[in-house]
């Protein structure tokens, strides 16, 4: 089996990366989406600082699609 390292980079321009974590770790602990995820990923090989940074990901749609359509 060949791994292939991958780079990520992350871009933060005036956010407090640590109130993000925050939030997904919380999830992670609490909401049961959020568990059968990181279980699903962590199945596919995926490390936790990889599944962290999907979820950040999905909780920054959610929020965006919250604000941008408030009732649905």
């Amino acid at each position: 089996m060949t791994t292939i390292a991958v780079q990520t980079r992350t871009v933060t321009v005036g956010v407090d990366t640590h109130e993000d974590t925050h939030v997904v770790l919380v999830r992670m602990g609490t909401d049961q989406r959020t568990r059968d995820y990181v279980a699903r990923r962590t199945t596919q090989g995926m490390s936790r600082p990889e599944i962290i940074r999907c979820l950040k990901r999905y909780v920054a749609r959610e929020v965006y699609a919250a604000l941008t359509h408030p009732g649905t």
